[in-house]
């Protein structure tokens, strides 16, 4: 018979016990993960914006995407109201199984930035799952604008300081954001009119109520080519695929003016992270699909390299640093 050291005993002692102790955490991920698989209620996926609008178009195609990879049944609720405050708060509120989800964009930071006892803290309330989305805005005026061009705008606004008006989606919201930048690069005035969600912004916009504003590009791009808005600029570094013709700001005046936006998916707090994962795993597989690549690629969006939990995490933590810096260069936004 083999003898057996003091030291060989103690090592394998130590790695069976180590065997143990990893199993109860292995197996409760396990369960966790099982039990949301086997769930029969729907995946409610909230987009805190009205119908219509890019959030809600990028949610509508996770939505059926991940309905199909993950076997469960996953419908967008839409929860309108102070530029997704409302929404989000719904999200940071339900039960953390994995039920409730969020697709948010920019705003999802800068609220906690700009908005007096907002009802959440993006990084205590929130789980992030995936970087779903990066799309530039556009500058969109009427179809019957007097407007041609970006620099058209710009010589009105210093030809009258505050009476040419644009839209937005809301206080803080990634076109408001890009607007303010503009308006702060350019050195021009304007009036801002803030609603609840582009898809309303953009309704008035073309109905003439009010001048111009930038929309992101996954609803924009479907307004223009049906002939209710007219594009006059994009925000990206260079020309969208699906708007060839339209210059960047850059181009159009502005030089070094560059300004994307972002989607992301996150879930509440304290949601298991085997579900956490899981979700992860599947928007990095349905995002990369060429189906969706190519109806993104259509509407001028892009989709992420495949991203972990941990990548997003340290995104948002460095978009919160920018968010903050670029906020504070603006003074007060509030209104």
């Amino acid at each position: 018979m083999k003898k057996i050291s003091r030291r060989s005993l103690l090592t394998h002692m130590s790695a069976v016990a180590g065997l143990l102790l990893g199993m109860p955490g292995a197996a409760a991920a396990a369960s966790d993960l099982e039990k949301w698989q086997k769930d029969t209620r729907p995946v409610r996926i909230v987009v805190a914006f009205s119908p219509g609008g890019y959030t809600d178009v990028i949610g509508r195609i996770l939505a059926v995407q991940l309905s199909g990879e993950l076997k469960r049944n996953f419908i967008v609720e839409n929860k309108p109201g102070a530029n997704g405050v409302i929404g989000t708060v719904s999200v940071a509120q339900s039960a953390p199984d994995g039920n409730t989800l969020l697709v948010a964009a920019p705003g999802h930071v800068t609220n906690a930035l700009i908005v007096p006892d907002v009802a959440y803290d993006p990084g205590r309330d929130f789980a992030p799952i995936a970087k779903v989305a990066a799309l530039p805005n556009v500058l969109l005026v009427p179809p019957q604008s007097p407007y041609q061009s970006l620099q058209d705008i710009l010589n009105a606004a210093k030809a009258k300081p505050g009476e040419v008006d644009y839209a937005s989606g809301g206080v803080g919201s990634s076109n408001h954001l890009a607007m303010e930048l503009l308006a702060h690069m350019a050195g021009v005035k304007m009036r801002h009119i803030p609603y609840k969600g582009s898809s309303l912004a953009e309704t008035d916009v073309a109905g003439g109520h009010v001048q111009m504003m930038f929309s992101g590009a996954g609803s924009a791009v479907t307004q223009v080519k049906g002939g209710k808005l007219r594009a006059l600029a994009v925000t990206a570094k260079d020309r969208i695929q699906s708007l060839p013709d339209v210059p960047t700001v850059d181009e159009a005046g502005v030089k070094g003016y560059v300004f994307d936006s972002w989607l992301g998916f996150f879930a509440p707090a304290k949601t298991p992270d085997a579900v956490v994962q899981a979700l992860n795993a599947a928007v990095n597989k349905v995002m990369q699909s060429s189906e969706v690549v190519q109806r993104l690629d259509s509407l001028g969006v892009n989709t992420y390299e495949p991203n972990s939990v941990a990548d997003f995490a340290g995104f948002l933590e460095e978009e919160t640093k920018q968010q903050r810096t670029l906020v504070e260069s603006f003074g007060d936004i509030k209104q």
